[in-house]
C-alpha cells in the first residue's frame, strides 16, 4: 500500500508517513489522527512516538512507542 503513495506530491509524502508509523507502532487510525506532531520525534536510527492516551490505557498514564528504521527503503519510517 505504501508503494501507491505518490512520493512527488506533498498528500502522497504525509499518506505514506501515516502508513508507516501505523504499521510500525501498530496504533489505531484514531491514535494516528489525534497524534500531535510535537509528539513525534524523528532520530537517526528510528521515530519515536508519544501516545498521550489510547483505548487500551485508560488512565492516560500515555507511551512512548519507537519504531526502528528499516533497510528497506519501501519500509523505513524515517
Amino acid at each position: 500500500m505504501e508503494q501507491t503513495c505518490d512520493e512527488q506530491h506533498p498528500i502522497g509524502i504525509r499518506d505514506r508517513a501515516v502508513l508507516l508509523l501505523g504499521r510500525g507502532a501498530l496504533n489505531r487510525r484514531i491514535e494516528l489522527a489525534d497524534l500531535p506532531l510535537g509528539n513525534v520525534t524523528v532520530e537517526t536510527d528510528g521515530v519515536a512516538l508519544w501516545v498521550a492516551a489510547s483505548k487500551t490505557d485508560q488512565e492516560a498514564k500515555g507511551e512512548e512507542t519507537f519504531i526502528p528504521a528499516w533497510d528497506d527503503p519501501l519500509l523505513d519510517p524515517v
